[in-house]
């Protein structure tokens, strides 16, 4: 539990009878405004209003990842995390989503605004998100953004367009159609804009690697397959 007040953190132990016990109190630098436990990392997550801390639970002293927030938005009231992904919501009834282990404000996952009246609850295993409203439930899936590439039988330039609410991005890809077995397959190009792509296996090309920001709404002026 997170004390922001005293800049303290709290740690309770429970038991299967309804016991509580105060197993220890730790005085945190800055003011931490929630707290989230990941069992699988076995990491603490402590927010405040200017960065999200990662600790190596076994050792409260160590932080392993430190995740941006939005400085303009940073008064955290929640805060989750799951094998996958981390969230937060705002004083300012948004919400924010990480893939866990991407820890720029501009590689943020997803934005959600104005979430008031919604409650959402991160899934522990998959890339799924849960919404509950008054009325209704739903489930959405969100991840990284790919290209797929299939049956490329012949040698093609794409352009992809990352367009978000104030920017428009370009990015020019060089597709070399590769017959089977017949050259070698390059996957990832140390330039990062030419690749040479099998015609019979295809390729996923992560737009993450070229692309940083929520909510980017992407296009491709032609088919590629």
């Amino acid at each position: 539990m997170a004390d922001s007040h005293s800049s303290r953190l709290f740690f309770f132990s429970f038991s299967v009878s309804n016991q509580v016990e105060l197993l220890n109190v730790i005085n945190y630098p800055g003011r931490p405004l929630a707290v989230a436990y990941s069992a699988d990392a076995n990491t603490l997550s402590v927010a405040t209003k200017d960065i999200i801390n990662e600790h190596d639970f076994s050792n409260p002293a160590t932080i392993v990842h430190q995740y941006e927030v939005d400085s303009s938005d940073s008064l955290i009231v929640g805060l989750q995390v799951s094998k996958t992904l981390l969230s937060f919501t705002t004083l300012n009834k948004n919400i924010y989503i990480y893939e866990r282990n991407q820890y720029k404000i501009n590689y943020l996952l997803a934005k959600v605004e104005d979430i008031a009246g919604t409650l959402f609850v991160l899934s522990h295993e998959k890339n799924f998100i849960f919404s509950f409203a008054a009325n209704t439930a739903q489930s959405s899936y969100v991840a990284q953004p790919f290209l797929q590439i299939s049956n490329l039988a012949a040698d093609k330039v794409v352009q992809v367009t990352a367009k978000s609410t104030s920017q428009v991005c370009s990015l020019t890809l060089n597709l070399k159609s590769i017959p089977n077995n017949d050259d070698i397959v390059n996957k990832k190009p140390l330039d990062g804009q030419n690749f040479k792509i099998d015609q019979i296996t295809g390729l996923e090309i992560q737009l993450d690697d070229y692309f940083g920001g929520s909510n980017l709404e992407y296009s491709i002026p032609q088919q590629v397959s």
